[in-house]
């Protein structure tokens, strides 16, 4: 596709798929990252006297939220006044914008996901959408694997290309996935247990080592019948993988039933206990073969870190990935950046990722739909 680098910005609209989907509490940002990282992009494009326009979603926990919460953070990022614009499909709303907002200014689109067309991947909607605009920059990696309008229909209405995130994002997992210097060790956690499975049969067919901890854990040895108290449905695309000799599983655990904690062999988990963290034995082993990878993918945390007495396994896991300094380390996905910021470890790490999903799709050598569209359009 082409660059952002060849195309002329001078005097156009230039309509920006950012993802702009934070954690919240309240409307309050608890970490800025993702919005941080698109950045770079929206600065190349004022300074080349365009106009700016920005769309993204923000939605957490099923709450559909306005963007005008994240107008201060903007400001204060750029330097810049944001224009905030929530009638965006009015016949007259380029007309508003042009005439509220400078070349070299910033235009922020209230939440596209309060357009249900949005989500349903509508051509009229994104038709509507591309009337803002004279070019589109996807910069929303986190994204680009959904099937929803801005992402995959508004390229075809516009000269279109990727931003510097989007680029920099593909370049990194291009490497990472077709040429690691080895040993590769994948490390995968979390509890989204249909993405996570596709993550374990991927990092089967390019790590050394997989190494596997929090609720795809438990699930994997339940199948396997090392939890003999456990129940779970099977799934049926982990039996092709649970066996195989690259995939590590916690040897013992943290286990909480009511307000009572003890830390035992992972067989020993009773019906009524939960498995919070991995033990001291797994944290050993892990960090012995973490400590002779040359490359090192990290998604999902191992434990439940959000509280402090179970954040042990996660933490110890972050420190000897950076401890690894001849490494080439990687992490991704929301709660595994959030973590490692919130330590403040993020200088340990080559790169952090904005995409947890999209990551794994291309670990499972999936094609992400929104590069398709781009491709499409333009060509390679």
């Amino acid at each position: 596709m082409k660059k952002i680098q060849d195309f002329n910005f001078q005097g156009k609209n230039v309509l920006v798929r950012c993802d702009f989907n934070v954690p919240l509490t309240g409307e309050k940002i608890l970490d800025n990252f993702r919005i941080k990282s698109t950045i770079p992009t929206i600065k190349y494009l004022t300074e080349n006297n365009a106009r700016v326009i920005l769309m993204s979603h923000l939605e957490c926990r099923g709450k559909v939220y306005s963007l005008k919460c994240l107008i201060p953070e903007l400001e204060r990022l750029l330097n810049k006044k944001i224009f905030f614009v929530t009638d965006y499909l009015s016949k007259d709303a380029r007309k508003k914008i042009e005439e509220n907002v400078k070349l070299g200014g910033v235009v922020l689109l209230e939440n596209l996901r309060f357009h249900g067309e949005e989500k349903n991947n509508d051509s009229v909607f994104a038709q509507r959408l591309s009337k803002l605009g004279d070019i589109f920059i996807n910069d929303a990696f986190s994204v680009c694997h959904r099937e929803h309008a801005s992402i995959v229909s508004l390229p075809k209405y516009l000269p279109s290309t990727a931003g510097f995130l989007l680029e920099k994002e593909l370049e990194t997992f291009s490497i990472l996935f077709s040429n690691p210097k080895r040993p590769f060790v994948i490390i995968i956690g979390g509890a989204k247990i249909k993405s996570k499975t596709e993550a374990v049969v991927g990092a089967v067919g390019v790590a050394d080592v997989v190494l596997i901890g929090s609720k795809i854990g438990e699930v994997i040895l339940a199948q396997k019948g090392v939890l003999k108290n456990r129940e779970v449905s099977r799934v049926k695309a982990l039996e092709s993988v649970i066996l195989d000799s690259k995939i590590i599983n916690p040897v013992d655990g943290v286990f909480l039933s009511r307000n009572n904690v003890r830390t035992g062999p992972i067989d020993s988990l009773e019906v009524n206990e939960n498995v919070l963290d991995i033990g001291p034995k797994t944290i050993k082993e892990f960090k012995e073969i973490i400590k002779k990878a040359n490359t090192i993918l990290w998604g999902g945390s191992i434990g439940v870190h959000e509280e402090e007495r179970f954040e042990n396994g996660t933490r110890e896991i972050a420190q000897a990935i950076i401890d690894n300094k001849d490494s080439f380390n990687v992490a991704g996905g929301g709660e595994t950046v959030s973590f490692i910021k919130k330590f403040k470890l993020e200088k340990g790490f080559n790169f952090l990722s904005t995409g947890g999903s999209a990551m794994l799709n291309l670990l499972n050598k999936k094609e992400l739909l929104g590069v398709i569209a781009l491709n499409n359009k333009y060509g390679n």
